[in-house]
């Protein structure tokens, strides 16, 4: 499937006031088979990003959203919860998580996410270890009053994702659209260093 996208297909993260937060949630929820999240009510004080595949035409495809809800704020570090709904898995790049976790980690100031999964869903739970979350416990038949939750966590410290080499998948097709003032910045200093480095090479050349 990936050799027949167009070179121009870029991935894009979506949220307000491009996309509506409640949209983006309720596409989620409709997907989600959890019992405690029938209604985007269910979810309290949310933020919603999407992250969607625009190709050459404009027709644009759902990929994923992410949900991150009950905050926490707590002396020692906030907490949050990730929910994480996947149509397709090229959603799933460096770039694309950097920003996304950028918003519990560098934004709400968040030291841990928390993610709780339905024991069973070896789908998510393979998601989110891939993702470098870690299990913690097992909340038992907390999910629909039969079945077990697992609970997983990512500390601060933890998150791979924050500082990825560059914005482009492996097969170089698609480029993430959305970028950071982070990681402009970010740029923007390893360039100058670059160019300091030049400048002191020519000058001992010279």
């Amino acid at each position: 499937m990936s050799e027949s996208l167009p070179q121009e297909s870029r991935i894009e993260i979506v949220t307000d006031p491009i996309a509506n937060s409640y949209v983006l949630a309720q596409w989620a929820i409709e997907r989600l088979e959890d019992e405690d999240l029938r209604n985007v009510s269910d979810l309290g004080p949310y933020r919603a990003f999407g992250v969607v595949r625009r190709n050459r035409d404009g027709v644009v495809e759902p990929l994923a959203v992410v949900i991150f809800n009950a905050f926490r704020e707590l002396p020692h570090g906030n907490d949050m919860r990730v929910i994480i709904v996947a149509a397709s898995p090229r959603w799933c790049l460096p770039g694309v998580l950097q920003e996304l976790f950028r918003y519990p980690f560098e934004v709400a100031g968040c030291e841990r996410l928390t993610a709780a999964i339905r024991d069973g869903n070896n789908r998510s739970l393979r998601l989110c270890k891939g993702l470098g979350f870690k299990k913690e416990g097992t909340l038992r038949r907390a999910h629909d009053g039969k079945t077990n939750t697992i609970v997983l966590g990512m500390l601060k410290h933890e998150c791979k994702w924050l500082n990825p080499h560059k914005h482009e998948s492996t097969d170089g097709k698609e480029v993430v659209a959305f970028t950071s003032e982070a990681a402009r910045s970010s740029k923007n200093n390893r360039r100058s260093k670059r160019r300091r480095q030049r400048g002191a090479r020519n000058k001992r050349e010279a």
